[in-house]
């Protein structure tokens, strides 16, 4: 978590400051690790367990520039999240 979520590099000046961006880095570690997982043992079905309607369509609309009503399944979620990861490093 330390390196993927680049807590480091924040500097943040304040212990609350920091313990704030941690327990949020920790939900969205903790988000993706439970989605992979999630991908491999069930691929075709909802993300809707893990991520909320506004989390995935989020994804959804970034990658495909359109809106959709329909839940993504777990492997699409995880690739599209795998895709927003490697744009941020």
């Amino acid at each position: 978590m330390k390196s993927g979520c680049k807590i480091e590099k924040a500097r943040l000046a304040t212990k609350e400051r920091l313990e704030k961006l941690i327990a949020l880095k920790s939900i969205i570690a903790f988000k993706i690790l439970y989605l992979s997982k999630a991908a491999i043992s069930n691929p075709e079905e909802s993300c809707s367990k893990i991520l909320t309607s506004k989390e995935w369509q989020a994804l959804y609309i970034r990658e495909y520039k359109t809106y959709t009503q329909r839940s993504a399944y777990y492997k699409t979620s995880y690739y599209l999240v795998r895709k927003v990861r490697r744009f941020y490093e």
